[in-house]
């Protein structure tokens, strides 16, 4: 059983759902909600876990984030989890009691035979191999009043690690101009770690195809650069090994 930090609350609440720049447009209701998370129902465009969406409650408007979405053909189908990236941002314009522990389940949790829904977690976003990276990276966020520059240590297609004193509160969204092995790539992300002694870990958020191809191809040539120095390395620990048998 999972333990929130924040109580869930059941209120169901009118809002609109925005993608796309305001292209895409839908009504939908809150089941649930905490000051800065809400699950969603009545929906029917297409969203994906990852997905960064616009919910709109009155004239208040905020970003959120896509962290699952009920699966087709299940109870849970037109439902999804969502998490305010805007720091303090409270769109729901009504008051809730203090927040308390929540020991409801998971909707992982409320699983058949069938897979009621597909999610995104932190382990699943720190799975993809990390390859270090001499690059750089220039970073742009709200309230910044200039972008930033900053070393990237590693990188994978999940998220880059950048070696910077100014740091970021966490779920902040960011955009990244960065030059990988000779790549140009833009990435939008959220800031997932941030510490002014280590720097500030971002996850990247979906982007256009061709970013990701970009990146795809700059992650490749980084890895082939890596092998024959992984290699070395592996060939220096068995000469070593056989010397010390020896």
């Amino acid at each position: 059983m999972a333990v929130r930090s924040s109580l869930r609350r059941k209120v169901v609440l009118p809002v609109t759902v925005i993608r796309n720049d305001g292209e895409e447009r839908q009504l939908a209701h809150t089941l649930d909600i905490t000051v800065n998370s809400a699950r969603l129902a009545g929906l029917h465009m297409r969203v994906e876990p990852g997905d960064v969406i616009d919910v709109q409650r009155g004239a208040v408007r905020a970003k959120f984030q896509v962290f699952w979405v009920g699966a087709t053909g299940t109870p849970l189908a037109g439902q999804i989890g969502t998490q305010c990236i805007m720091a303090g941002k409270n769109i729901w314009g009504i008051a809730l009691p203090p927040d308390e522990p929540d020991n409801l389940e998971e909707p992982e949790q409320f699983r058949s035979s069938e897979l009621l829904v597909r999610s995104i977690r932190e382990d699943e976003r720190r799975v993809q191999s990390r390859v270090e990276c001499n690059g750089s990276a220039v970073f742009q966020a709200p309230g910044l009043k200039q972008p930033m520059y900053a070393p990237i240590a590693d990188i994978s297609d999940g998220g880059v690690h950048l070696r910077t004193a100014t740091v970021l509160p966490l779920n902040t969204t960011v955009s990244l101009r960065m030059t990988i092995d000779g790549f140009p790539v833009e990435m939008q992300g959220i800031v997932r770690s941030s510490d002014p002694v280590i720097g500030m870990g971002v996850s990247f958020l979906r982007t256009s195809p061709e970013q990701h191809q970009k990146l795809a191809l700059a992650l490749r040539g980084l890895q082939q650069k890596a092998q024959p120095k992984r290699n070395a390395r592996e060939t220096g620990l068995v000469v070593a090994s056989i010397a010390l048998a020896g």
